[in-house]
């Protein structure tokens, strides 16, 4: 299918980029280190957690297209939520990042787990710490809105998937926090050339001289990863990039987490079963949104795929 083309783009960047950040940041492991000196020197608990929240596979309305007749049919990839949460050792300060296979995140979604968590967790995850982030794939089954049936573009709220979404980030988050571990943070940013491009120009050129001046170029290239380093090991990855998850195109009817769900499903599948080197066993890589806009995947702008 044309998202692997797309899919595979993502993973090799993401590697590239992360060879880049053991070179550049890793702790020195060297052999005059012992294991306890190297455990000390770790800034951060680190954990991460994944868990399902995968809809109706049928008849219910896509989320994202707003398209008349365009229901769910059947399922391409299931649908994932990821949870990322770091402890500063020092301060004891907290976050929690969970990026979602979800067109949107609604705020009843966020106060739903926030809840949840506070008879789980007490007050330690609050509106203060805790970000759930969609990754705006536009194939997956809408229901889940109190609000957007108002709208015309969702359809009646389906409680029971609602209650599955909910479910599904906090079981996602709730393996992150059991699985805190000693860890540091590597951070490396570069261009992502030729994995998108503005759809609309036409709007963009309308924009002021003096405001397109500002910028090199018409969309955003900035691709930047996050990688949790144990002692051992890459403990899993935070990837951004902008861009619409639409690479499934205008006609598909199956829930999916197109380009940015298929190219975490894949890399952590290629970990799992090759036990890659550097790599957890239990490695996690979110592909998560930045600020899209008007960028597509299809390069052709014709809704033929990437």
């Amino acid at each position: 299918m044309l998202i692997t083309k797309l899919g595979h783009l993502y993973v090799i960047c993401s590697l590239l980029i992360s060879h880049i950040n053991i070179a550049i940041a890793s702790p020195d492991h060297s052999s005059d280190h012992n294991q306890d000196n190297n455990s000390a020197s770790l800034q951060y608990l680190i954990g991460a957690g994944i868990a399902d929240v995968t809809g109706p596979a049928f008849e219910s309305p896509m989320r994202s297209y707003a398209k008349p007749g365009q229901n769910m049919e059947g399922i391409h990839t299931r649908l994932k939520s990821r949870a990322f949460i770091f402890v500063g050792t020092n301060t004891q300060s907290r976050l929690l990042f969970t990026s979602v296979d979800l067109g949107s995140i609604e705020h009843h979604i966020f106060l739903e787990v926030l809840d949840r968590l506070k008879l789980i967790h007490g007050n330690i995850y609050n509106k203060d710490n805790t970000v759930l982030s969609a990754t705006h794939t536009h194939s997956g089954p809408d229901g889940y809105s109190h609000i957007r049936m108002k709208q015309g573009l969702a359809g009646a709220l389906n409680p029971d998937h609602f209650k599955r979404i909910v479910k599904g980030i906090v079981q996602s988050i709730n393996v992150a926090h059991s699985d805190l571990q000693p860890g540091d943070i590597l951070i490396n940013t570069g261009d992502a050339i030729g994995a998108g491009a503005n759809r609309s120009m036409k709007a963009y050129n309308v924009n002021s001289e003096q405001e397109r001046a500002r910028y090199k170029n018409a969309m955003d290239l900035d691709m930047t990863l996050l990688r949790p380093q144990g002692e051992k090991s890459a403990l899993a990855t935070l990837n951004w990039f902008a861009v619409h998850p639409t690479s499934m195109t205008f006609n598909n009817t199956l829930i999916s987490g197109d380009h940015k769900g298929y190219a975490a499903l894949t890399w952590e599948q290629q970990v799992a079963n090759n036990r890659l080197a550097g790599m957890s066993e239990n490695f996690i890589t979110a592909f998560a949104q930045s600020t899209p806009g008007d960028i597509t995947p299809n390069l052709k702008l014709n809704n033929t795929g990437p």
